[in-house]
């Protein structure tokens, strides 16, 4: 943008220009962080709308601080965040490390996460893997349940590359996200130590998933898992709301593909958008499958 183009209007003509018809044209340039910076400096009334843009997405990560080489630090720093708090909509925590780093302590964790839960507008967030840190590989998820849950802003949550202490731990949390629309599972992991035979619900739970419109599911460790917790889903007659289902992680034995059937008996009749890709032959069968199942009305 030109010097010319952010000269500053006439007095006279700025004066009688709505602060809704600013905000609007403020609204255009969401797109464009660059333009809405230099937008933020016009000045108080102008920068007040420019943050809810610039700040709507901020990922959280540890960083090398950059002085000493090794010590790590929460980027952007707790002060910053504190400022900018009531401008996140969508927070991401990035946890990636290096090795050549201090190590990431509970303490730290407890502090981050308890700072991202407490944002007063959190409508998206996004948890990526730990698998660096030298904590409990549970640690995480336990510390992020007990921040998030029971959250009556949260619209959409996307947790990738997360080890659960067990599927209940992970039915809990859903069940205290009443308002939850769209949920994201990518390679969730927990113990192996549920069986297919054994009973994935209680009937005695509360309902879950009330408003939950968009589910993906991908790449989980077992594929008892993924069957286990289609399970419990499939067992859920409040998820009416559910519009589009994504699988992405292949079944292979016909038991777990009779759970799948079992879902979309229930809940396919619903479904706007359906994917989920053909059934892998299983070890000594013949034969292969290629492609994707994709259904959208």
């Amino acid at each position: 943008m030109s010097s010319q183009s952010m000269a500053p209007l006439p007095v006279h003509l700025s004066s009688r220009i709505s602060q809704e018809l600013i905000d609007d044209i403020l609204d255009e340039l969401q797109d464009s962080t660059p333009t809405l910076k230099q937008c933020s400096l016009v000045s108080s009334t102008w920068s007040l709308r420019c943050r809810h843009h610039l700040f709507f997405k901020v990922i959280f990560r540890f960083k090398i601080n950059s002085l000493s080489g090794v010590e790590v630090q929460l980027e952007p720093p707790l002060t910053v965040c504190q400022s900018i708090a009531p401008y996140i909509r969508h927070a991401v925590v990035a946890l990636r490390q290096s090795k050549r780093s201090n190590r990431v302590t509970p303490e730290m964790l407890r502090s981050m996460l308890a700072f991202v839960a407490g944002l007063p507008k959190l409508q998206w967030l996004t948890m990526l893997g730990v698998k660096r840190y030298d904590v409990p590989r549970y640690s995480f998820s336990t510390y992020a349940i007990n921040m998030i849950r029971g959250s009556t802003t949260l619209k959409t949550l996307h947790i990738y590359n997360q080890w659960f202490t067990s599927l209940s731990q992970l039915r809990h949390l859903l069940q205290s996200l009443p308002f939850l629309e769209a949920l994201h599972l990518e390679r969730i992991q927990w113990p192996d130590e549920y069986q297919p035979s054994e009973p994935r619900s209680n009937h005695n739970e509360p309902p879950a998933l009330q408003a939950l419109q968009e589910l993906q599911l991908g790449m989980f460790n077992f594929e008892a898992h993924t069957a286990l917790l289609l399970d419990w889903m499939a067992s859920q007659p409040t998820m009416s709301q559910l519009r589009s289902f994504t699988l992405d992680c292949p079944i292979v034995l016909d038991q777990y593909c009779d759970t799948l059937r079992r879902f979309l008996d229930i809940h396919g009749r619903r479904l706007h958008h359906l994917c989920i890709p053909p059934p892998r032959p299983s070890a000594g069968q013949s034969g292969e499958h290629s492609g994707v199942y994709t259904c959208t009305h």
